[in-house]
């Protein structure tokens, strides 16, 4: 049976897999637009985290009285635009232990249009940490996230994974459309994270000169220096289309970087086509520029691996990556529950440490001979003694935590239950942390 976390959380989202580029563009946040972007979703659902990629843009939140899918769908209007219309025919929606499931896929890449990627991570982690620092990532959302980062840390330990990326597959996809005869020179806007990758993967295929661009040039200039091309600034875009083969685009401008009119002149003075690949969303380039006679615009969407059948994943390591994500819910599922006897354990140690104190300041008032190493000896012994004592029933408590049977344990004892017993709340995401941690000698 799922755990009681998975009830409160609600996924709302779209992704290349249901939507066309141009809704995904609609709905894309870039990461320094993160913050507004999730003010805004406060007002609607304060306990949420909005996840924005290139390939999706998904909101996972924590229904509570007045704020539930309905908050959710207006944000989507009054942010995006979306109509209802388009929520029903490209928009998909996950609800209790199938939002779980989903995250943890998303998380390891098993989702990812380039499946088994190690980006999606470190975004979905930047998305999780603007809501944290928000104050917008509550129960569940802080534990359900811990646990998936967590397991997507263990799954690619565990499996052999190739270097993928939808860099590598924009790189695959511009040399295969390029035809040259000699060396192919290289245009790549762009030095952030995918930038970088696209790069080095130019330069590990043995392109000839590799020029980098960016906003900021010190960037652009550490950039080329690694992959021993040359920094140019974007103001000589147009002058370097004219001897460029291949131009790949990664960098998000929020409005096109090159129009039609940017090519004229370029396209002039070219005796081969030029192939360009915008890997931006929103995109970089127009998609008119697609249009004009001697250019080749790819997309996202158009984006495959040289080996043509979608996966560079090898059919077993996806398994082995499957089967952490199914260990890795399991657990979450162990702990969560748990967590909800962790209350009455506090009381029933709370209890018992007053016990220990008590009697061993009785003996040790008839011990008074005792020095200091001798009274260490006393204390260590009183609280082994309790700890073994109490470690079978903490364990019972936490294997089969229903308020019904953590009241029985504690009326043993003349406790009364906390009322929290069968909601963790206050557990804090260092306590998920901690006991999720694999056992000594145990696989990771």
């Amino acid at each position: 049976m799922a755990p009681a976390a998975s009830s409160r959380l609600v996924l709302l989202g779209t992704s290349f897999k249901t939507a066309p580029l141009a809704l995904r563009e609609q709905v894309a946040v870039p990461p320094d637009g993160l913050p507004d972007a999730l003010q805004t979703l406060k007002a609607y659902l304060p306990r949420a985290v909005l996840v924005s990629t290139c390939n999706r843009t998904e909101i996972y939140f924590s229904p509570c009285e007045g704020h539930g899918l309905r908050e959710a769908y207006r944000f989507l209007h009054s942010h995006f635009g979306i109509t209802r219309t388009q929520v029903k025919r490209f928009f998909y929606r996950r609800q209790g232990w199938e939002a779980v499931r989903h995250l943890f896929r998303v998380v390891c890449g098993l989702d990812s249009q380039a499946v088994g990627e190690a980006e999606i991570m470190g975004q979905v982690r930047h998305a999780f940490q603007t809501a944290v620092s928000l104050g917008m990532a509550g129960p569940p959302l802080d534990r359900v996230f811990h646990s998936a980062f967590q397991t997507a840390r263990q799954a690619r330990q565990r499996a052999s994974l190739p270097p993928v990326s939808l860099a590598h597959w924009a790189v695959d996809t511009a040399l295969s459309a390029v035809s040259a005869n000699g060396p192919v020179d290289a245009l790549v806007v762009g030095a952030g994270e995918v930038g970088t990758q696209v790069a080095l993967a130019l330069r590990r295929k043995g392109v000839g000169r590799i020029w980098v661009a960016n906003r900021t040039f010190s960037r652009a200039q550490a950039l080329a220096e690694l992959v021993d091309g040359e920094a140019v600034p974007l103001g000589r875009l147009a002058i370097l289309l004219a001897q460029a083969d291949l131009l790949i685009v990664s960098v998000r401008s929020g409005r096109p970087l090159l129009s039609p009119g940017d090519l004229f002149s370029a396209l002039k003075q070219r005796s081969k086509p030029l192939c360009i690949v915008d890997m931006a969303l929103p995109r970089s380039v127009h998609p008119a520029v697609g249009l004009l006679h001697g250019v080749r615009l790819f997309t996202l969407d158009d984006l495959k691996p040289a080996s043509g059948n979608g996966a560079c994943v090898p059919p077993e390591v996806l398994h082995q990556m499957e089967q952490a994500v199914e260990e890795g819910l399991a657990r979450f599922a162990t702990v969560w529950r748990s967590l909800s006897a962790l209350p009455a354990i506090s009381t029933l140690h709370r209890w018992a440490e007053g016990v220990r104190q008590e009697e061993t300041h009785r003996l040790l008032r008839s011990l008074r001979h005792l020095d200091a190493e001798g009274y260490a000896h006393v204390e260590a012994f009183g609280k082994a003694l309790v700890g073994r004592l109490l470690t079978p029933v903490v364990e019972h408590m936490k294997a089969r935590p229903s308020p019904a049977r953590l009241r029985r344990v504690l009326a043993l004892f003349g406790l009364d239950c906390p009322s929290r017993s069968a909601d963790p709340q206050g557990v804090t995401p260092s306590t998920l942390a901690l006991h999720m941690r694999p056992p000594e000698g145990g696989e990771v």
